[in-house]
């Protein structure tokens, strides 16, 4: 699919209005922590964590999650597939609003831990839950708002790499809590507080760019 699309990615994109630069020399990781963009690095970092933490901590756990209630197995199975389904959908339905996903996330993970719904309103809260968890794709554009364009790709590529602590973290972290005997819906509630972190340091990166609108707009 990636191929198929490229032919219209190459038409439709537009050139970056910005010169390109002449400079061959490899971007470092201390360019990511001057001229300012210190706090802006270490908030994108924990946003992409955070939210690649509760993506895979919900995308492999659900199952069991599930089973250990007593749903079927093909019941834990499809609530998997309408998580996954709701995560195809959010790039879609929150294309300008990527945060708003995320307290649809957070709402619905903290609904279901907290109502034990029935098996209906379950998967249609799981559903919600993947549209917050789809918002990865708008948080992986914050690196070019974040950055100037010379270190542009050099912010989005540390701050995906750095995220995929929380794929490591998620898988571990749900194994843990199901170890020590965790409730399910007590770990569905500490879920709903991964994406509700994310979506608050989303909310403070935005006011620090408001803050310096200016250095926004010559990096544009």
């Amino acid at each position: 699919m990636p191929l198929l699309l490229l032919p219209l990615l190459a038409l439709g994109l537009p050139e970056s209005i910005t010169p390109r630069t002449t400079s061959s020399q490899p971007r470092l990781l201390g360019v990511l922590f001057r001229d300012g963009l210190r706090s802006r690095t270490l908030l994108l970092w924990a946003i992409n964590i955070l939210s690649f933490l509760s993506v895979y901590f919900i995308l492999l756990w659900v199952p069991a999650l599930l089973h250990s209630q007593g749903v079927s197995s093909s019941r834990a199975i499809l609530g998997t597939t309408i998580y996954g389904l709701g995560v195809a959908a959010s790039p879609v339905l929150t294309a300008f609003v990527a945060d708003l996903g995320l307290i649809i996330g957070t709402v619905c993970l903290l609904l279901t831990g907290l109502l034990e719904p029935q098996f209906s309103l379950l998967l249609l809260l799981l559903c919600g839950a993947g549209i917050g968890g789809g918002c990865q794709g708008g948080i992986n554009s914050l690196s070019a708002l974040t950055y100037p364009h010379p270190v542009r790709s050099t912010g989005a590529g540390w701050a995906l790499g750095v995220g995929r602590i929380g794929t490591m973290a998620g898988p571990l972290l749900g194994g843990l809590l199901l170890g020590f005997g965790v409730r399910t819906q007590s770990i569905f509630i500490a879920a709903s507080t991964t994406v509700f972190g994310a979506a608050a340091l989303m909310a403070i990166l935005g006011s620090l760019r408001r803050v310096s609108p200016r250095r926004d707009q010559s990096s544009a």
